[in-house]
């Protein structure tokens, strides 16, 4: 299913476009293009490489329950911050920043 996509929005011009052809392929290509979701990693699989803040999923197993948060880990101890039950986690992103 393709995505609607507005050329004001993306600030496309037409006239910076030899040809109508490539104005229009570049829309196409939009569409076309995977949407980036992020990804968790399972524990089981593989651990962080650097020491840093990373959202993780847990499981109380007491609770019954899975929640997610955000916690460190430190690759000198190879261990989260907390011992808990991490399952997954997952980098965390740039933070907003306005445009100017």
């Amino acid at each position: 299913m393709t995505r609607p996509i507005d050329a004001y929005a993306l600030n496309i011009d037409r006239d910076s476009f030899d040809t109508y052809a490539d104005y229009i392929r570049v829309f196409d290509m939009i569409a076309e293009a995977p949407t980036l979701k992020p990804q968790w990693i399972p524990c089981s699989k593989e651990l962080p490489k650097r020491t840093g803040l990373y959202y993780v999923t847990i499981r109380d197993e007491k609770n019954d329950i899975e929640y997610t948060s955000c916690m460190n880990f430190y690759i000198n101890l190879a261990r989260w911050e907390v011992d808990v039950n991490v399952i997954a986690w997952m980098p965390e992103p740039e933070p907003y920043k306005e445009e100017e």
